[in-house]
């Protein structure tokens, strides 16, 4: 009788702090950890890439109706952002060549380059940058015509992943004198962009 005393006397034991309203303890669930978010995707360091697109024209003369062409213009850009946070400032330089055809019925004229130096800053959203641009354009024409002037415009670009961005960008420009006898040329152009960033 004695093996069976000592096991009713450890059952007893063992259940005593229930029975006495003792602290019963209670298997806590697992803890699950939320995912991380995603690193900020930082847009300094440099960048290259293509544009293409179309591009509005017109030849505006003294005492007389404007002149209006179109055509293509596309080319290769290199820049380079800084991130601020927030903000995201940068410089910029282009090259395109352009087909954009004027037709006033007595003589074609063609435009058939277009360059930018190009300030920009905008808002950074996360991925992706909404900006506003601006600097000095020079355009060059068959015949020997040519001409500096400012732009300005805005754009927006979009990260697909930390070296391929995307967007678009809309310029206005202006040229005086830019071919003889005080006839002024007013550019606009609207391209699509893709840049890869190094």
């Amino acid at each position: 009788m004695k093996p069976t005393v000592m096991l009713i006397t450890a059952l007893s034991c063992a259940a005593s702090p229930v029975l006495a309203g003792g602290p019963v303890v209670i298997p806590a669930d697992p803890v699950v950890m939320a995912p991380s978010p995603p690193p900020a995707l930082d847009w300094t360091g440099p960048y290259a890439g293509a544009q293409l697109g179309w591009g509005w024209a017109s030849i505006v003369e003294s005492g007389d109706p404007d002149i209006d062409g179109d055509g293509y213009v596309g080319g290769l850009h290199l820049g380079y952002n800084r991130d601020f946070g927030s903000i995201v400032a940068g410089i910029e330089v282009d090259y395109n060549l352009a087909n954009i055809e004027f037709d006033n019925g007595d003589a074609d004229a063609t435009i058939n380059t277009l360059a930018h130096l190009k300030l920009r800053a905008g808002f950074d959203t996360g991925s992706t940058l909404l900006y506003l641009a601006g600097g000095v354009a020079r355009a060059e024409a068959d015949g020997g015509a040519s001409g500096t002037g400012p732009f300005y415009g805005l754009g927006i670009e979009h990260r697909f992943s930390p070296r391929l961005s995307g967007g678009a960008e809309y310029l206005v420009h202006s040229f005086d004198d830019f071919y003889s006898g005080g006839i002024n040329l007013e550019v606009q152009t609207l391209q699509a962009r893709l840049s890869f960033h190094f």
